[in-house]
């Protein structure tokens, strides 16, 4: 999955968390999907089934070329470290910027749907109906019924 190159405090770019995957429940469009932040500032939303027919990249040992995965949206939400999470529809992505809120719509869009602002670097959990997550101003926040 190629991201683009951009240094970030102590990062040197690419996608540091791991991906959040829709594969235990409700496809959005019969999708099979994951969500990715990246250093460079976006969160990803791709297919895991399928790869692009006519994009390839250079892999680790600069020789080898590789498929990439179809990119359906990304959305400029600023550098993150942490793994985003996908539930259903949505999508619930933390960075530096703070904690993302998305739908997917069924064109395969992320559409924000609340924002908080503050700085983190961990990643959020859900639990009976509410998002927890970690902040870098030292705060445990809860947002949720």
């Amino acid at each position: 999955m190629p991201t683009g190159n951009k240094s970030f405090l102590d990062w040197q770019g690419g996608i540091v968390g791991s991906p959040a995957v829709n594969t235990l429940y409700s496809k959005v469009s019969g999708k099979n999907l994951a969500a990715v932040n990246g250093i460079d500032g976006y969160l990803y939303l791709i297919d895991t089934d399928s790869v692009s027919s006519n994009e390839r990249v250079t892999g680790f040992d600069g020789k080898s070329l590789f498929a990439t995965p179809i990119v359906y949206d990304k959305f400029k939400m600023g550098a993150s470290i942490s793994s985003p999470l996908m539930i259903n529809d949505v999508v619930i992505a933390g960075g530096y910027n703070g904690l993302h809120l998305f739908r997917i719509t069924p064109e395969l869009k992320l559409e924000l749907v609340d924002l908080f602002r503050t700085s983190l670097e961990a990643t959020p959990i859900v639990y009976d109906g509410r998002i927890y997550v970690g902040s870098r101003d030292g705060y445990l926040y809860c947002f949720g019924d």
